[in-house]
C-alpha cells in the first residue's frame, strides 16, 4: 500500500510540475506577444520566429502557441515550420548572393573580424544586431560595469561582453558580465568572442547562466543571421 501511495503522490507531483512548467511558458510567451493584434496567423508566425528563432520549433512553444491564438495545434505547426523553412532559404540565397556580388561581403565573415581591434569589433556587433531589429544602448567605451553593448527586442535586454582575442578568454569576463547584468539589470548575459574560452570560463558561465559564443558559435551568427542569435537567447 505504501509503494501503492508513494506511486501516486510520484505522478501527481510530475502532473503538478508540468502544470507549473507550462504557466510559466505561458507567461513568458505573452509577455513578448500579444496574440490579440495579429490579422493573420501569417504575421503572427513571423514575429513568433523573428523572437524565439529555431527554438520556436520546440513542440513545448508551438502548443503555447496554438493555444493562445486558438489554433490547431497540426495546423500551427505546419505553418511555423514552412515559415522557418522560408527564412532559411532567404538566408541562404542573401548569404550566397553576398558572397557573388557584394564588395563588402568580405566584413561579414570571420576573418574580417580578426583583423578588428576591439573597439571595432564592438561597433560591427552593435551594427550588427541593428540590423537584426534590435535596439543598442548607448553605452561609453571605457565603464566599469563589464558591459560592451546592451541590445533589447521587444521587453528583453542583453548586456554583451565582446571580445576580440587570440588567446583563450578566461573567467574574468563571465564574472564581469554577471556584475553587468545585476548593475544594470538585464535579462540575458553573454560573452561573445572570436575565439574560444577556458574550462574555468564555461564552468562559471554554466554555474550562472551566461551564454557563450566562441569562434564556431559566431561564424554561425554571421552565416545564419538572426534566425540563429535569437534561438540562443530566447
Amino acid at each position: 500500500m505504501a509503494k501503492e501511495a508513494l506511486g501516486v503522490q510520484q505522478k501527481f507531483n510530475y502532473g503538478a510540475n508540468r502544470k507549473v512548467k507550462k504557466e510559466v511558458y505561458v507567461r513568458e510567451m505573452e509577455k513578448v506577444i500579444d496574440v490579440k493584434k495579429y490579422e493573420t496567423i501569417e504575421d503572427l508566425v513571423k514575429d513568433y520566429l523573428d523572437y524565439y528563432g529555431a527554438k520556436g520549433l520546440h513542440p513545448a512553444n508551438l502548443q503555447v502557441l496554438s493555444e493562445l491564438a486558438q489554433e490547431d495545434f497540426s495546423e500551427m505547426r505546419a505553418a511555423v515550420e514552412a515559415e522557418y523553412t522560408r527564412i532559411k532559404e532567404q538566408q541562404r540565397l542573401q548569404l550566397l548572393e553576398n558572397h557573388l556580388f557584394s564588395k563588402d561581403s568580405s566584413k561579414k565573415d570571420i576573418k574580417y573580424v580578426d583583423s578588428l581591434s576591439g573597439l571595432e569589433f564592438e561597433d560591427f556587433l552593435k551594427d550588427l544586431f541593428i540590423s537584426y531589429g534590435y535596439s543598442v544602448e548607448d553605452l561609453p567605451y571605457s565603464n566599469d560595469y563589464g558591459a560592451d553593448l546592451i541590445i533589447s527586442k521587444g521587453a528583453k535586454r542583453i548586456v554583451i561582453q565582446a571580445k576580440n582575442y587570440q588567446g583563450t578568454v578566461g573567467n574574468k569576463a563571465v564574472q564581469e558580465v554577471v556584475s553587468a547584468k545585476i548593475y544594470y539589470k538585464c535579462d540575458v548575459a553573454m560573452v561573445i568572442t572570436n575565439s574560444s574560452y577556458t574550462e574555468n570560463a564555461i564552468k562559471t558561465a554554466q554555474a550562472s547562466g551566461v551564454i557563450l559564443v566562441d569562434r564556431t558559435g559566431l561564424e554561425r551568427i554571421l552565416q545564419e543571421g538572426s534566425m540563429y542569435f535569437n534561438s540562443l537567447v530566447s
